[in-house]
């Protein structure tokens, strides 16, 4: 393995889709993968969009940088009666992160922004919309 900076690049295999993902462990915190890391992983597993999850995931958490992600994490702004749901480690919010956009939208046809925008974020149905568009096309390296 090679040190890049205080990080250890990794390469895992996630057999069952035959795909290969690029973890990036910090020593700071051994075994501990970044949060797109975890979103690349359950969205594979779950065959929802990466670009869609990360995109969400960033926008709901601030870049993952809010409290809710920081100290409950939380993947997705998930709230259950205005309170962010808390777990107990970064995989399992990913994971509830990642199955709640699959059975929740992704499996009854909401599959874009602007499909899932309505549910996802009433309130603000367009500014957010607009704003997981942005996020993907950063994602995909400014391409469409």
């Amino acid at each position: 393995m090679l040190k890049i900076a205080a990080k250890i690049v990794v390469a895992t295999l996630i057999a069952s889709m035959s795909l290969i993902t690029i973890g990036v462990y910090d020593e700071a915190s051994p075994g501990k993968l970044e949060p797109r890391d975890y979103i690349v992983k359950y969205s594979n597993v779950y065959g929802v969009d990466p670009c869609l999850a990360l995109a969400i995931s960033r926008l709901e958490t601030g870049n993952w940088k809010s409290d809710a992600f920081k100290n409950l994490n939380n993947f997705g702004g998930m709230q259950i009666s205005g309170q962010c749901l808390k777990f107990q480690t970064r995989e399992e919010g990913a994971k509830e992160f990642i199955e709640n956009l699959y059975y929740n939208y992704i499996q009854i046809g909401l599959t874009s922004p602007e499909t899932i925008a309505n549910k996802y974020c009433p309130d603000n149905s367009e500014q957010w919309q607009n704003a997981v568009n942005n996020i993907m096309l950063e994602e995909k390296g400014g391409r469409e």
